[in-house]
């Protein structure tokens, strides 16, 4: 079978653009950014989520915030066998939350904000940031972050929750299509944090295209390793025959790098993208320094 040359040019074309994102994966160090953001996601993980109790807890009672969001991240951020541990243990710790005095909940906003500049620190390094963000701005920043980001993702579970059960109601024959909308909305959901990190998340103008482009592809690569990490948890038991009931805490471990190296990989080539598309790479392959207009 013999392959036409617009082929063999896209052929071509992927693998320069394999080459390039490659490139720029080693230069911005993924494997060890992965695996210290994976280190601080585990030490602030209940404290954004205690944040997260507190500020639901005071939408009105009619709108269940906290059960979709719950069940969004056993449904679709933790794979498998370790969703309803893990969300369970969460939602446990996060309890507590409820019984802080105003040092307890400050403390909890600092160690949020803390773990933001270390997300917002990675993402430069990948964009290669010279001009970092003032602290003024870091601070009304990592307040807006950290005050809407759970409310507006809660929003989002629930108002999708409720259009996909009132779709379903509504049924007009169409039910192929209805089928397919419960595969549409939580991918939809999963690419929305994906987009929202890369649009927002470095200090240099992203374009909505790229950041939904990189969202996508992230969020594609995103659910194809929780099929794969929910396959090897079942069928390799190594780590509970060495662990027993604590077989939980490392798993959970690599699961959180995978996200991150998920994330920052996607982040790469949405950074690469400009460049992608002028074709600089195959002009500059062996030195390539990107150049972004600061926001």
């Amino acid at each position: 079978m013999h392959v036409n040359s617009r082929q063999l040019k896209k052929i071509q074309y992927l693998k320069m653009v394999f080459y390039f994102w490659r490139k720029r994966f080693a230069a911005a160090q993924i494997n060890q950014v992965s695996a210290s953001l994976a280190y601080t996601t585990v030490l602030a993980i209940v404290p954004m989520l205690s944040i997260a109790t507190i500020l639901i807890g005071q939408l009105p009672q009619f709108i269940n915030l906290r059960e979709a969001i719950q069940s969004w991240l056993t449904a679709t951020l933790i794979p498998g066998v370790l969703s309803h541990k893990v969300s369970g243990y969460l939602m446990q710790f996060s309890n507590h939350s409820k019984g802080l005095t105003l040092f307890g909940a400050a403390g909890l906003f600092i160690s949020a904000f803390l773990t933001l500049m270390t997300i917002e620190k990675s993402f430069n390094q990948v964009w290669q940031v010279k001009v970092k963000r003032s602290f003024l701005k870091k601070v009304m920043f990592y307040s807006v972050v950290t005050a809407c980001g759970p409310v507006f993702l809660g929003v989002s579970i629930y108002l999708t929750s409720l259009i996909m059960t009132a779709t379903h109601k509504l049924d007009f024959g169409f039910a192929d299509q209805l089928n397919s909308l419960d595969v549409i909305f939580p991918f939809l959901l999963t690419c929305m944090p994906f987009v929202m990190l890369y649009r927002f998340g470095p200090n240099v103008r992203v374009t909505n295209q790229d950041a939904i482009i990189g969202g996508a592809v992230a969020a594609t690569v995103f659910e194809l390793t929780k099929y794969g990490f929910t396959i090897f948890i079942s069928q390799v038991p190594v780590y509970k025959t060495l662990y027993g009931a604590f077989a939980i805490g490392p798993l959970f471990l690599v699961w959180i790098y995978l996200t991150w190296w998920v994330t920052l990989a996607g982040a790469v080539l949405t950074a690469s993208l400009p460049q992608i598309r002028q074709e600089v790479f195959s002009r500059h392959s062996d030195s390539v320094e990107p150049s972004h207009s600061k926001r």
